[in-house]
């Protein structure tokens, strides 16, 4: 059986594997929050932890699904109002929310200056994608000091992605996959030789992130483009598990990583589990969990004055985190992702009736 037999049936366990990520996000952020223990995960490889290995998933799968979307329907409106539907109103309300809700409870400053101040104008621009990590005053005795939403800076490098997936799209790229793929192996030996012999082409460590994080982008796009000559198995995939393993501590391990953890979670999304079907009925509360969860660790870390311990900070913060998601999704995700089919000559008036008809729909079928 090949990835594409596997594709055409309907049950998948990608929202269990974007929830079990951003689950991970949030565990491995409690180890930097609190300044506690070693991360079980670096501990293990020696060059990735479990926040590392989250957003790595969600990468593969992003390249995967996201290539797949414009495949199965290559027009330029349709595709960016997707993909805007899908980030800009959860982030906007996140980034809204902290200003209004979390910073203000926390600031050391009195409320007039804190909203007066340039830091709070510059956060909001986050909800553009621009990243800024400080709002005055806030989380300036934490450990982790100053840091609102350490989480944000993978958002601009997934969208930039996404244009690149349309800019392949519209010069009918994917036609000739075989250039997809030279030019994966270009990106991959670029990674390479940064990490392992920058003298002879070094760049800094922001381009180096985003080039990663591109890596398994690419290694989703070509899983996809190569659908019908992978093969789904079990057994490649206990030796790609094996191999992983095997390269914990090894100085080539990040590169292993690079080709063998996408079969992994590709196998492990596609492969029929029944159980994790629970994670697709309710909505998907990924999104929600990974651009609540640091402000709500931080605020959580300050209220305890430091004192929390590891795993009291990820069990509470989870907690709190889970109900701002859910009602991410119900109030605000999902509401946007109805309204995908609506063209641009619908009129303000007719936009916000039927968003609140997705409220209601939403609410009705949680019911």
């Amino acid at each position: 059986m090949f990835i594409s037999d596997k594709i055409k049936l309907r049950d998948n366990n990608f929202d269990f594997l974007r929830f079990l990520a951003a689950t991970l996000v949030i565990f491995s952020h409690s180890f930097a929050l609190t300044g506690r223990g070693f991360e079980p995960y670096l501990w293990l490889t020696g060059y990735a932890t479990f926040g590392t290995l989250a957003v790595n998933i969600f990468f593969v799968l992003s390249g995967f699904l996201i290539t797949k979307s414009w495949l199965d329907n290559p027009g330029v409106i349709v595709f960016l109002k997707k993909r805007i539907l899908r980030i800009m109103p959860g982030l906007f309300v996140a980034v809204v929310f902290t200003i209004l809700v979390i910073g203000p409870l926390v600031t050391s400053l009195n409320i007039g200056k804190y909203f007066l101040h340039p830091m709070t104008r510059e956060y909001f621009k986050n909800a553009f994608l621009s990243v800024n990590f400080f709002l005055p005053g806030v989380f300036t005795d934490n450990i982790y000091k100053g840091a609102v939403n350490g989480s944000l800076w993978t958002l601009p490098v997934e969208f930039k992605l996404y244009i690149l997936v349309l800019v392949f799209g519209i010069v009918k790229l994917f036609q000739k996959r075989i250039l997809v793929l030279l030019a994966g192996m270009a990106l991959l030996s670029l990674v390479a030789i940064n990490l392992y012999s920058p003298t002879l082409y070094s760049i800094g460590q922001t381009d180096l992130d985003f080039l990663r994080l591109a890596v398994y982008f690419f290694m989703g796009i070509l899983f996809y483009l190569y659908r019908d000559k992978i093969i789904f198995s079990k057994y490649i995939f206990s030796l790609a598990l094996i191999v992983l393993l095997a390269s914990f501590k090894l100085k080539y391990g990040l590169i292993i990583s690079f080709l063998v953890l996408p079969y992994i979670i590709l196998y492990i999304g596609l492969f029929k589990i029944k159980a994790l079907n629970i994670f697709s009925k309710y909505g998907d509360f990924s999104y929600g969990l990974y651009i609540y969860a640091f402000p709500v660790q931080q605020t959580i870390a300050y209220l305890s004055k430091n004192k929390i311990s590891t795993i009291a900070l990820f069990f509470f913060a989870f907690i709190v985190t889970l109900l701002l998601a859910v009602c991410s999704w119900n109030f605000v995700e999902q509401p946007f992702i109805k309204l995908k089919s609506i063209q641009f000559r619908v009129s303000i008036k007719q936009y916000f009736l039927r968003y609140f008809a997705a409220i209601s729909g939403s609410i009705n079928e949680n019911v």
